[in-house]
């Protein structure tokens, strides 16, 4: 399996309603992407 992670120097990120399913390495881009798309954001499994 294969998880892209950066594209030509820019983040990436797989989006997911369970906390531990989203990939990226940027948390601001998750951010920025979650409120471009009115997703809500992730609460950390406890």
């Amino acid at each position: 399996m294969i998880k892209l992670v950066e594209c030509n120097g820019k983040p990436v990120a797989k989006l997911s309603d369970s906390p531990g399913k989203t990939i990226c390495h940027d948390k601001a881009f998750v951010r920025a992407l979650r409120e471009a798309f009115d997703l809500p954001p992730i609460k950390k499994a406890s």
